[in-house]
Order: C-alpha cells, then sequence, then structure tokens
C-alpha cells in the first residue's frame, strides 16, 4: 500500500484499529484505506474477539467526500485469505480534534452482520471556516435542485465567519433572554391575578 507522509499543519485522520466481535474465531488482520492510500494490521491468534490496538495516520485532502474503508480478512486454507466484512467512516461526520470511539457493524456480502469492529478516530486539522460550508455543497449535489441551489453555497460560505459570530452571541444571550421571559411570565401573571382579585 501507499502510506502518505503527514505533514505538520496539515489534515489528517488517525485510526485506531482496537478490537472485533466476530461470529466465528478466526486468525484475523485489517486493511485500512482512504483513497489511494492504505494499511495492514498484523494478524491475531485465531479468535472470535480479535484485538490489535494498533494506529495509523492517514493524509485527507477533503473531510467533506472522503471516507476510510476498513476491511478485515481471515486466513483461508484455499485462498490464503478470505474476506470476513468490511465498514466505511465518512471523514464529515467525524468530531473535529477528539478521539472519538466507533463501534461499526460489518458488511457482509449485500447485508449487514451482527459482527463488529471498535475503532478509535481523530480528526485532525479539520473545521477551518467553511468547512460545514462545503459539508452542506457537497450533500446539496444529489438533490434534483443541486443547480440552483450549488449557486448559493459560496454565499454562504463568505457568511460563514458572520453565521459563528451570532452563534457565539446567541450563546451569551440566551440565558439573558430567558430569565426576562421569565420576568415577563410572573408580572403578567401577577397583573392577572391583582385583576381578578376584588378592590
Amino acid at each position: 500500500f501507499f502510506r502518505a507522509s503527514v505533514k505538520m499543519g496539515t489534515k489528517e485522520v488517525e485510526v485506531t484499529i482496537d478490537r472485533a466481535v466476530l461470529s466465528k474465531a478466526a486468525a484475523a488482520h485489517a486493511v485500512v484505506t482512504l483513497g489511494k492510500q492504505g494499511a495492514e494490521s498484523k494478524a491475531t491468534e485465531k479468535s472470535a474477539t480479535p484485538a490489535w490496538d494498533q494506529t495509523f495516520n492517514f493524509a485527507v485532502s477533503d473531510e467533506n467526500t472522503e471516507a476510510l474503508q476498513i476491511t478485515l480478512y481471515g486466513k483461508s486454507m484455499l485462498f490464503g485469505h478470505k474476506e470476513l466484512g468490511w465498514c466505511e467512516v465518512l471523514l464529515y461526520d467525524l468530531p473535529k480534534d477528539v478521539a472519538a470511539p466507533l463501534t461499526l457493524k460489518l458488511i457482509v456480502g449485500s447485508g449487514v452482520s451482527e459482527q463488529t469492529l471498535d475503532i478509535t478516530c481523530k480528526a485532525i486539522g479539520f473545521g477551518v471556516p467553511g468547512s460545514s460550508m462545503r459539508s452542506l455543497g457537497a450533500a446539496l449535489n444529489s438533490t434534483p435542485l443541486a443547480p440552483m441551489l450549488q449557486d448559493l453555497v459560496p454565499y454562504l460560505e463568505k457568511a460563514a465567519p458572520l453565521f459563528a459570530a451570532l452563534d457565539a452571541l446567541l450563546d451569551v444571550l440566551a440565558p439573558v433572554l430567558l430569565q426576562l421571559w421569565a420576568w415577563i411570565q410572573v408580572a403578567w401573571y401577577q397583573y392577572n391575578l391583582e385583576a381578578l382579585l376584588p378592590a
């Protein structure tokens, strides 16, 4: 496999292959790919709960469109190895700069199995201003109104800092507004109560 050299300051994803729960014991190893990059874990002893605890880093070009794919293989007497199942992680779903433990169900054939794979992913250097807008643009590509909606994306990207500032302002104002609303409700209740009482 080709492994990209990850430079400081670039976007990358760090993935740790932790353990799996299989339907039957196997001497398993994991193959992790991101685009043209790939890495392979060590093979475990035959077990229905193999554990690796191996970490790999991959350079990321576009977190809004790329996905990690992890495939588990077991040794086979006839074919050398056989596929046990696979799963995929969309990079834009990952929390930014936080190690996120994930339990993923493995896909076998055309269906989802009860076999699971535990991994930990960390998105490093993601979350630059406007990245959420690019995610929106990628999502809009799949809609029938894509051409018209895509025209709005550049304007939304430019407005992203304003949205972020408004969000921060709302965080500050929300408790004040809630308290003000509580006072208004109390005052209105007292006014109505006084109106009902005989003079």
